[in-house]
């Protein structure tokens, strides 16, 4: 299941440097599929729990896959070293969700915990690029800014949490700032 769930968040990082942002949910539960349907509990939990609840661009999992990411964590003595640990979140709503951009790392490396630091800054760079560039075109549309808002926040928290033991990195030309995306209350003109 992690192979799979590393190819989302891999190809969820690759659409966010396009520009586009998608949202979604994986449930784990018994399916069945041929050559023209696919139909089962699964299918419909995912269904459902993307239509009404990962309203960001986030791809949140199911109770059933949190519980197996929870199971795969507990393997091991100390949950940090797990990979687990890096390549999912939990947001302020409880739902666990995947770090795409931890991938962002992971698409870098130039050998066995070697990395290609000038990679993950153009990557990460890239990144805030096309947020700013969306903070700027939804801001009178605030059900979409909204969105975008939340993806600086999640970006923000990833620099600021990940970036660390990238020595050369200048982490306050990575950040988005906070003026561009958080919403403040305004007297009436």
């Amino acid at each position: 299941m992690g192979n799979i769930f590393n190819a989302i968040a891999h190809l969820q990082l690759n659409f966010s440097l396009s520009g586009i942002f998608i949202r979604g949910a994986i449930a784990i539960s018994e399916l069945y599929m041929d050559e023209n349907i696919v139909v089962g509990p699964g299918l419909i939990e995912a269904y459902e729990l993307e239509n009404s609840l990962a309203n960001f661009p986030r791809i949140i999992l199911s109770k059933s896959a949190s519980r197996l990411v929870k199971t795969h964590i507990n393997y091991y003595a100390n949950h940090n070293h797990s990979p687990q640990s890096n390549e999912y979140l939990r947001d302020t709503d409880g739902f666990v969700f995947l770090n795409y951009l931890q991938h962002a790392i992971y698409q870098s490396p130039d050998g066995p915990y070697e990395y290609n630091e000038s990679k993950i800054y153009e990557i990460i760079k890239k990144h805030k690029e096309v947020i700013i560039s969306h903070l700027s075109k939804y801001k009178d549309n605030y059900s979409v800014f909204n969105k975008y808002c939340w993806v600086a926040e999640y970006h923000n928290y990833f620099c600021k949490t990940n970036l660390k033991i990238f020595a050369s990195f200048d982490k306050g030309e990575l950040l988005i700032e906070e003026k561009l995306y958080k919403v403040k209350i305004k007297k009436l003109t």
